[in-house]
């Protein structure tokens, strides 16, 4: 079932709400939910693996660290899957339709075209998005947070104060997203998708043009997307990924070292033994031997 929370997650009837949230390791994974409101997040510390799933049903999944951004949407799903240390965010909980509210004069302070926060942004457009990196921007946002989480603890009475704070909030991150764009690597939602689907699909045998015609890039534009993502090739990435899961067959189950080969995409046991020990320092047995001693 769909996990899904509404207004009650502000506790007051004005439409807005600011919550400083700590996601200990208890679990490895949050359970997935979406919103009936917006919800904007500004990472301070730690980092996750931000999974999202989009109105249209498709999903895909990228790091998050301090300084980084996005906004989900209703309609929208997401969860984080968590490092060894707590995330820690910030997180402003808003009526979309708020702004609306607002007077047009002081609407026009949000950068358009193409603002952060507009209803009619592609999903494309809001995610992923690199860190605040320039100190000065970084050190505004959280200056404006601050402020806005001050105020938001006297809400009803201070309504006004917050939603002028919160778009001033939309201004400074418009402003952020909109440079990201002129200057980080092309990276789309697409890209991530792939990048998801070669890590739950890695023992099927592919190749690099088969996965630039299925997915619609050119070789080239695959490659060089490819290594700006994830700062490895296709196949650095599909073989590390494999060398992994192999090496948890090793140490968890009891199948032979030609059964594993196969069972991680390599037809070819002689070269699995030359690649495994090329990453992992020792051959597939010894491995084995060394992290089950007792096996």
């Amino acid at each position: 079932m769909k996990t899904v929370f509404g207004r009650e997650m502000m506790p007051f009837s004005f439409p807005l709400y600011v919550m400083h949230v700590v996601h200990e390791r208890r679990e490895t994974t949050l359970v997935p939910h979406g919103h009936t409101f917006a919800e904007l997040t500004v990472v301070s510390r730690g980092s996750a693996v931000h999974r999202v799933w989009l109105s249209d049903g498709s999903s895909f999944s990228y790091k998050i660290v301090p300084g980084q951004f996005f906004l989900v949407m209703p309609g929208e799903e997401h969860t984080f899957a968590l490092g060894e240390e707590p995330l820690v965010v910030r997180n402003i909980l808003f009526d979309p339709a708020l702004t609306q509210h607002l007077p047009q004069l002081l609407m026009q302070n949000v950068p358009e075209p193409g603002a952060f926060f507009s209803p009619e942004l592609p999903s494309g457009r809001r995610y992923p998005l690199r860190p605040i990196e320039d100190p000065a921007a970084l050190c505004r946002v959280e200056d404006t947070l601050r402020r806005l989480m001050r105020d938001a603890f006297a809400l009803p009475q201070t309504g006004m104060s917050c939603l002028l704070m919160l778009l001033q909030l939309m201004s400074e991150l418009s402003a952020a997203a909109r440079q990201q764009e002129s200057t980080r690597p092309a990276c789309s939602v697409r890209m991530l998708q792939l990048i998801d689907y070669l890590r739950e699909n890695y023992s099927e045998e592919t190749s690099v043009a088969r996965l630039a015609e299925e997915n619609g890039f050119s070789v080239r534009s695959l490659t060089a997307q490819f290594k700006a993502a994830t700062g490895e090739t296709v196949v650095g990435f599909l073989q590390r990924i494999r060398i992994e899961k192999a090496c948890f067959f090793l140490r968890c189950t009891d199948m032979r070292i030609t059964e594993v080969a196969l069972a991680v995409g390599f037809g070819d046991p002689a070269y699995f033994d030359r690649l495994f020990r090329r990453q992992i320092g020792v051959t597939p047995t010894r491995y084995r031997a060394l992290t089950c001693p007792g096996g």
